[in-house]
């Protein structure tokens, strides 16, 4: 099996509903994200705590992924939505052994998800 380096980082998203006068109230943001690397692929996890902080409004999680540029230790700009879950892990596939790459979770409200 082969290795990659991977970067795995946190993103936050705020609420928002078709309201104005009301953004509605976020959801935590994911906490504790790390990662596995597989054959072609990257398992993440991460604690629940966007569910268990208050289950009325959570939605789903969006997990994303962007480049990584290993010189200047950056993410890239272009972030592609990878998929999206109830359950607080995903396994990315399709990946290219050796490539690294850029992972960030956002916790979505049903506010969100409606929009």
């Amino acid at each position: 099996m082969r290795g990659s380096r991977l970067l795995v980082s946190l993103m936050a998203v705020t609420a928002c509903s078709s309201d104005r006068t009301d953004p509605g109230i976020p959801p935590d943001v994911p906490a504790e994200l790390s990662s596995t690397t597989l054959d072609g692929a990257i398992a993440l996890s991460w604690t629940d705590n966007s569910f268990t902080s208050d289950p009325s409004n959570f939605s789903n999680y969006r997990v994303y992924s962007t480049s990584y540029d290993l010189v200047a230790d950056l993410c890239g700009s272009s972030w592609g939505l990878e998929g999206t879950t109830v359950a607080p892990e995903f396994v990315a596939g399709a990946l290219a052994n050796g490539t690294t790459r850029c992972f960030a979770v956002s916790a979505m409200s049903f506010l969100d998800a409606s929009l």
